[in-house]
């Protein structure tokens, strides 16, 4: 993103020399030749730093900068002075106490400007990235305080009627025997008196409406402490810092992207994420919710691939109380959960087609029927889907829903591998070392990167993108051999160095090793499915595996589609003792 400067001296040289100076940098440089010039453009327009001569006519530096600090248009600004006068240290003692951010000595070199310029940039991002957050917090904090406070009011309201109503009129009756007593159901208070003829009288007070008051005024209470603690996740949310400028880097297909989310985060809109894995596709989903207006409402991720196949409808929408055995109490589903936030839809490519099916109705009509509804509800939630895949040859394929693949395609955002945008290497690295020396505190921190190291690793591939810089960086820090990243610290695949085959490994291309594989885990399978009479869950818990997981690699061999699964006979499909279907 290109910043504009403005220059101000009297002296047209020095003006061009600045010029010069900054002209192969991504700085657009404006120029004015009186303070009084200076002071109507900054007024006027929008600059991110002033270049200010101390020494002007009619009105000097010191006052430019004076008025600038007074004014809440540019209080904020940076200002860097310029001067002649290299040991005047009252100048800049009366330099900083008007608001100077920092002193440059002329004449100076054109490195230690543009560093100078740099660094007074990097702080002035910051603090309003940080006055941003900071606005964010005071709102959110402000809306569940009323909240909180008009509950409270509500709670108070109740206690008053329920002091009414134990005023409520007694009722008197002689007292009975246990077969004809009064109804123990019924929400009364009971006091037995003495009566006459050496007998005794119950006092009753039908205590009906109190009870039902007493249970409201705790749903009350109850709900107060919930926002007091959505109040605190929700500032704490924020403060975890999910905004698209954490999304580090210069280059042009970065900041299209930055330009993009900026864009679409106070929309509605269904948005797809398409970037191979490891780019950082749920940290642009989360970037969308949190640096927008929505972001104190729910952000929901759910990875598609994850969830089994009969859980599905009711972990997605819910069920109501009795639609299935052992549904004693109604259940919300994620996306009611979910309601006036975002769902963010993780691998979107590994839903299953029964999946597809479910979600292109919320699409389509924002309804949800959770399991053993009788009528639809309507949900407000944004759709923000991801995938390394290419859906568009998925659909071609017929395993992806043509119909679900235009649905989500509203708006597409791109994420560029990192070997793409291998220019962002450097700043990537020094905001990663730092945080993993902060997170790890090793004894020998790790502050700075090599030449040749930097050298290395601008030319290897990253497959695994961002994900893999960050590993290996965690572990050069956790390791913590040297202050300085060195290429022997760098793994031997990124230093294009081949791993020595290990003694006995089988070099026969020939030989299917992931055919083998399967032919030992259908085995397995069929074993453990034939003695638990086909029941999938007691199968996946003898061979110790979750049933995500069971699920998945069933799937796979149950698949007659792939060369290392097919086989004469299925093994998988049926028992073979008396032909039962496994597959329940």
């Amino acid at each position: 993103m290109t910043a504009r400067i403005l220059a101000v001296d009297d002296s047209e040289s020095n003006l061009v020399q600045i010029q010069l100076f900054l002209a192969d940098e991504d700085m657009a440089v404006e120029t004015a030749t009186s303070g009084e010039a200076a002071l109507g453009r900054l007024l006027r327009e929008d600059f991110d730093l002033v270049l200010l001569d101390v020494v002007l006519p009619s009105l000097d530096g010191f006052e430019v900068c004076r008025r600038l600090k007074r004014d809440p248009r540019t209080a904020d600004l940076p200002v860097l002075f310029l001067t002649g006068r290299a040991r005047d240290d009252a100048a800049r003692l009366m330099g900083f106490q008007v608001g100077a951010a920092d002193f440059l000595t002329k004449p100076f070199r054109r490195e230690e400007l543009v560093a100078r310029i740099h660094v007074l940039l990097s702080l002035h991002q910051r603090i309003h990235h940080l006055t941003d957050r900071c606005a964010d917090l005071e709102l959110r904090t402000r809306l569940e305080g009323q909240r909180a406070q008009a509950l409270q009011f509500e709670a108070v309201a109740l206690r008053e009627v329920l002091r009414a109503e134990r005023d409520a009129p007694l009722r008197v009756s002689r007292r009975q025997d246990s077969a004809g007593g009064p109804d123990p159901e019924r929400p009364v208070e009971r006091r037995a008196v003495p009566g006459p003829d050496d007998g005794e009288w119950v006092v009753e007070r039908d205590v009906v409406d109190v009870a039902r008051r007493e249970a409201e005024l705790r749903a009350r209470e109850r709900a107060v402490a919930e926002a007091d603690e959505e109040r605190e996740t929700a500032a704490g949310a924020a403060a975890r810092g999910y905004r698209i400028r954490e999304f580090l880097g210069e280059s042009e297909c970065l900041q299209d992207l930055h330009d993009l989310v900026s864009r679409l985060r106070d929309v509605r809109a269904t948005v797809l994420i398409e970037g191979e894995t490891g780019t950082g596709k749920e940290l642009v989903a989360r970037a969308l919710h949190y640096d927008g207006r929505y972001a104190s409402r729910p952000f929901l991720p759910i990875h598609c691939g994850a969830i089994s196949p009969e859980l599905i409808e009711s972990e997605l929408f819910g069920y109501e109380k009795g639609a299935f055995t052992g549904a004693q109490d109604r259940k919300d589903g994620l996306f009611t959960a979910a309601d006036g936030g975002t769902v963010f839809l993780d691998e979107i490519a590994e839903a299953s087609l029964d999946l597809q099916v479910k979600l292109l109705r919320v699409l389509q009509l924002g309804e949800i029927r959770p399991v053993g509804a009788s009528r639809p509800r309507h949900v407000d939630v944004r759709i923000v889907a991801a995938t390394n895949r290419d859906l568009a040859a998925m659909v071609e394929e017929g395993r992806f829903r043509e119909d679900l693949y235009y649905r989500l395609q509203c708006v597409t955002l791109q994420i560029a591998p990192l070997r793409d945008r291998i220019d962002d290497l450097p700043a990537l690295t020094e905001r990663l070392l730092a945080e993993w020396n902060e997170r790890l505190a090793p004894p020998v921190p790790l502050t700075g990167v090599s030449h040749a190291a930097l050298e290395a690793m601008r030319t290897y591939d990253w497959p695994g993108n961002v994900r893999e810089l960050e590993n290996v960086l965690k572990a050069a820090v956790a390791i913590g051999r040297n202050e300085v990243l060195q290429v022997e610290d760098l793994p031997a695949g990124l230093r294009g160095v081949r791993m020595p085959r290990p003694q006995g490994a089988i070099t026969d291309p020939a030989v299917d090793l992931q055919g083998r594989r399967d032919e030992i885990d259908r085995d397995a399978f069929a074993r453990a499915l034939a003695a638990h009479d086909g029941d999938k869950r007691a199968a996946a818990a003898a061979l110790g595996m979750s049933r995500s997981t069971f699920y998945r690699r069933l799937k796979k061999l149950e698949n007659p589609g792939s060369a290392s699964v097919a086989k004469a006979r299925h093994p998988l499909s049926c028992d073979a003792a008396d032909g039962r279907n496994l597959n329940r």
